[in-house]
């Protein structure tokens, strides 16, 4: 993060994200379990989920947030990744909707308008 008069700036390059990772395969929701889908779906979202960490994070004041993947034993399709709050527990429910909503931005125009919402609306 960057610091700049009492806010912050991410350096997300969201033109190189989505040539590298271009749109989502398929789409995602993220619940209890976090993001579950078939592995081939899911190098985009660990990516994303980099980001919904570390703005948690930010919202707490840089309290720890795990990220834990899930796949050595399940199914292909059964694979995922979940965020672990700074309590230990699920990642709060309020901010579901935004991790559901970046993971799931078709273009660089909406994963930036959906960055700039979750911000507002959590008070990152």
């Amino acid at each position: 993060f960057r610091e700049q008069a009492g806010s912050f700036t991410m350096p997300v390059d969201t033109a190189a994200f989505f040539d590298r990772f271009g749109e989502p395969p398929v789409t995602h929701k993220y619940g209890t379990a976090g993001f579950r889908a078939n592995a081939d779906s899911l190098a985009r979202v660990m990516s994303v989920v980099g980001t919904i960490a570390a703005l948690r994070s930010r919202s707490l004041d840089g309290h720890c947030i795990g990220v834990m993947v899930t796949a050595s034993h399940n199914p292909v399709q059964d694979n995922g990744v979940k965020i672990i709050d700074a309590s230990g527990g699920m990642l709060s429910q309020a901010w579901e909707p935004a991790a559901t909503e970046l993971v799931n931005a078709a273009t660089p125009a909406e994963f930036d308008e959906a960055l700039k919402v979750t911000k507002i609306l959590l008070k990152v």
